[in-house]
């Protein structure tokens, strides 16, 4: 049965004789063979030489006046398909020749049964040709899409609009001036906190607090990354605050039932955009373990995981708590444009998986 593929009447492959048992049934060129197991899957082929089958077929030898191609496109038809379903349940339904027997089909004289046989071919030759064509052009989509986010982040894309405006001698900030400004939040926003801190806990704040500060890693030598005139480069620590999450024990009924706050797992940057959670943690699990809550528009990595999610980015458009997999960007004081030319640069470059705590991967 498994040789012969669901409700397309192909036929995937074939075993040596020898391993088939003496209720195997015989079949001949222009025999049609019928999966009786679960009808539903509508297995049924012509497999176009002699051989052995398994007893669940039913063999439907070759007729005079029934060519063998239109009777196995009968077969495949949905009605017959229905009607085949119908017939038994339970978790493994089969059906016999009498059953079957009983449902009628609409037979033509045999040379019209050709001429449709001949015409399902050649349009059946004409959707797998555009299939083919649709899977080389979503090939090609997919390249394209590579090539354009490629070319945004190194420039190409600005060009004429860099030599329009240095034509007309028009100033245009450069990027490290974007920087400075972008590390200038952050400090402040630090020197916040620890005020707030300190006056939380009823304290004034000791001499020195301020040198407690960590500059973030700036990036190496860009000399031969050949970047536009008036960009930069900038690590992924200096323009966003970065963060990961947790799994709550599983085991723990407070940390799930009657959950509130949503958790990420690394599934969700399979879509470009994070408008739900399809689990909840609770306030207990938020409190007793290293979980804390992201804000909207935070962006989210995939770190490590199945190959299908490892690099991929996507943007909270909820609060929320993610799991281990997942880094979180929050970035710092920059425009919503910036933020979005990080996602395109992280797009482009999933390769920065599992170096985001080292990258150098954020071009301004």
């Amino acid at each position: 049965m498994e040789n012969v593929e669901a409700h397309t009447m192909k036929l995937l492959g074939t075993v040596p004789a020898a391993t088939m048992k003496s209720s195997a049934a015989a079949f001949y060129d222009n025999d049609v063979i019928y999966g009786r197991l679960r009808p539903y899957l509508n297995k049924v082929c012509k497999p176009g030489f002699k051989g052995l089958c398994s007893s669940e077929f039913i063999v439907f030898p070759e007729q005079p006046d029934l060519h063998s191609s239109y009777l196995q496109y009968r077969l495949n038809a949905t009605d017959f398909v229905r009607f085949s379903s119908s017939l038994n349940a339970g978790d493994r339904p089969r059906v016999d020749f009498e059953q079957i027997g009983e449902f009628e089909i609409e037979l033509p004289p045999p040379e019209q049964q050709k001429i449709i046989v001949g015409k399902i071919e050649e349009l059946f030759s004409d959707l797998d040709a555009g299939v083919a064509a649709l899977k080389r052009a979503q090939a090609n989509l997919k390249r394209y899409r590579a090539a354009v986010l490629k070319a945004a982040v190194e420039g190409r894309l600005t060009e004429q609009w860099r030599a329009e405006r240095k034509a007309k001698r028009t100033a245009t900030e450069p990027a490290a001036k974007l920087l400075e400004h972008i590390l200038a939040e952050r400090r402040k926003k630090w020197d916040a906190a620890q005020l707030k801190k300190y006056a939380n806990a009823g304290k004034a704040p000791p001499k020195g607090w301020q040198s407690k500060y960590l500059e973030p890693a700036t990036a190496k030598s860009t000399a031969s990354i050949g970047l536009p005139d008036g960009w930069c480069c900038a690590t992924a620590n200096q323009i966003c605050e970065i963060g990961t999450g947790t799994t709550p024990s599983r085991g723990n009924a407070m940390y799930w039932n009657g959950g509130t706050i949503p958790w990420i797992s690394s599934a969700a940057v399979n879509k470009a955009y994070v408008r739900e959670a399809v689990e909840l943690v609770t306030k207990e699990a938020l409190k007793e373990t290293t979980l804390r809550i992201y804000p909207k528009h935070t962006l989210i990595l995939a770190l490590y995981g199945e190959g299908k999610t490892r690099g991929k980015v996507s943007e909270l458009l909820i609060d929320a708590t993610i799991n281990q997999a997942l880094a979180a960007l929050q970035t710092q004081g920059v425009s919503a444009e910036c933020r979005e030319y990080l996602k395109l640069f992280l797009f482009s470059n999933t390769r920065t998986c599992g170096e985001i705590r080292q990258a150098e991967f954020s071009r301004i």
